[in-house]
């Protein structure tokens, strides 16, 4: 069975923060996950990325939200549309795009 694209998300970033460290995120995943408040609702999200910012984009996910990624890597001077939410996961934070999870 395929992983969820949140799961893929939180497992990238899984040593880098403990659910101690993040206990609203983590509540607010686990109720986001049975209720799926933004179900069918279309995000974009062009903020910095970081490595924690894979956490609020799996809550999004998990909340059933159709996901767009924005970011930008000037160095490059290109913008390219990635699709596949895997390759975030894989590699927060590098290169421009913009990426459609879920």
């Amino acid at each position: 069975m395929t992983p969820r694209p949140e799961d893929q998300l939180l497992s990238a970033v899984s040593g880098l923060f403990s659910a101690r460290a993040i206990p609203a995120l983590t509540d607010q995943l686990a109720r986001w996950r049975e209720t799926k408040p933004l179900d069918g609702v279309r995000v974009l999200d062009a903020t910095p990325l970081f490595f924690n910012t894979c956490l609020k984009y799996a809550a999004l996910l998990a909340a059933g939200a159709d996901l767009t990624v924005a970011y930008s890597d000037r160095q490059k001077g290109v913008t390219t549309v990635e699709k596949n939410h895997s390759a975030l996961a894989a590699d927060p934070g590098g290169g421009d795009a913009a990426v459609r999870l879920r």
